[in-house]
């Protein structure tokens, strides 16, 4: 039987959450970065230290630590934040699993929990282990329960299994076939941004780097069986479930983008009661739009046309191209290609081609339509009998043996001395 999906935070529980977040990553910050003595320590732990007693005046304050995730008594919040994120990530290095906060959290001991922190996880497990160190060091207005380190190599040979099941079925066809368990799992993955990016990884390795379509096709079979099964078992989540598969499509070649686009007007798209593809294209943010064609210009060293297509596709507006460009031409630059001599002439003929490339003129818009999905939706000719009974009696009387005769001896005659 399928765990039950956890209920969502409400809006001001889930606020609370991220202020709570911020104030420890900002006095983490403060800690490990001035000496003890430094003003800025006293501020930032005492603003963390206010944090804690306000979240602690009804009770104990329970968090549940999962790789990049905080639940709060066994609720998540309905969007991602990266302060909670950040914070998750870093608790769960150091193998917590939980912690919970009591009334007298002061100053001093989150001083002492955060330079524990701050080490190097593998320097906290030789000298014992966080939860060990911390009953040591701190005191009972911080509880820590720590994760067993075997349960985590466990964890982590579950997920190896699960993702290579799931790349399996992605492959396999348009249609995943999963059972009920595999598929939950699929779903924490999709709701985990950092996993979701290693199954990508890991489908576009799979897949092979020749086979687009195949790349293609599995992405968009990952994104129904997902679709589906979010709908079924907890319709709430679906819309946020294909907000996160949004980014993941910002991995996808400007080919394998153009064919995806292409996919929206065909049945397969419909999934869980919504179009799909069109969910997670209208889903996209600035900075995955941005990725996407900042991976293209990097892969293909320069803007193709069908760069320009897709990316005109996914931004009708031009104001927003020009915002998004001087996104993907951040991210260009840092990248290898961008610290080439060359790189300021690049950029100019990719911002030059994005801008104002059009196939308007030479094609129309509804052949344009066909084009795209001409290699999904092939004609079979010899099938098509929308002529008259009278045109293909005359059509076949031009090749009887009569007909072939009287044209041989034209032919003789045409070319005779």
């Amino acid at each position: 039987m399928e765990p039950a999906a956890p209920s969502a935070l409400g809006p001001e529980a889930a606020a609370t959450l991220a202020d709570f977040a911020r104030a420890c990553k900002a006095a983490a910050r403060a800690v490990s970065l001035y000496p003890g003595n430094h003003p800025a320590i006293g501020v930032s732990l005492g603003r963390l230290a206010e944090m804690t007693a306000r979240v602690t005046e009804s009770g104990p304050y329970r968090l549940q630590v999962h790789a990049s995730m905080l639940m709060l008594d066994g609720a998540v919040p309905s969007k991602p934040d990266p302060a909670i994120t950040e914070l998750a990530d870093v608790l769960y290095r150091h193998q917590i699993g939980g912690l919970t906060l009591n009334s007298g959290a002061d100053a001093g001991s989150w001083r002492t929990l955060l330079l524990l922190l701050a080490r190097a996880p593998e320097e906290v497990r030789g000298d014992g282990g966080i939860s060990r160190l911390w009953a040591t060091a701190g005191g009972p207005s911080i509880e820590i329960q720590e994760i067993d380190y075997a349960e985590v190599l466990r964890e982590k040979k579950g997920y190896a299994a699960t993702v290579e099941k799931v790349i399996a079925a992605a492959l396999a066809g348009p249609q995943v076939q999963l059972d009920e368990t595999t598929m939950g799992m699929l779903v924490e993955i999709v709701n985990d941004p950092a996993k979701l990016n290693e199954l990508m990884e890991q489908l576009e390795k799979a897949a092979g780097e020749g086979s687009l379509d195949v790349r293609t096709a599995a992405f968009l079979s990952l994104l129904r069986g997902v679709a589906e099964h979010v709908a079924k078992h907890s319709p709430e989540q679906l819309a946020g479930v294909l907000q996160q598969l949004s980014q993941a499509a910002g991995r996808l070649s400007a080919s394998g983008m153009t064919r995806f686009l292409a996919s929206r007007d065909q049945p397969g798209a419909v999934a869980g009661g919504v179009n799909v593809v069109t969910a997670v294209v209208d889903n996209m943010t600035d900075r995955s739009v941005a990725h996407f064609v900042a991976g293209s210009v990097i892969s293909e060293r320069g803007a193709t046309e069908r760069l320009a297509h897709a990316f005109q596709s996914l931004v009708p507006e031009i104001d927003r191209r020009r915002q998004l460009l001087a996104l993907a031409e951040e991210e260009v630059a840092a990248s290898d290609l961008g610290h080439e001599e060359t790189f300021p002439q690049l950029w100019e003929s990719v911002e030059g081609m994005m801008t104002s490339y059009s196939d308007s003129s030479y094609v129309s818009e509804d052949y344009a339509r066909e084009l795209s999905s001409a290699h999904s939706n092939p004609v079979d000719v010899e099938r098509t009998s929308d002529d008259p009974p009278e045109r293909i009696t005359a059509w076949l009387s031009t090749v009887n043996d009569t007909s072939l005769r009287h044209l041989d001896h034209q032919v003789k005659g045409d070319h005779a001395p």
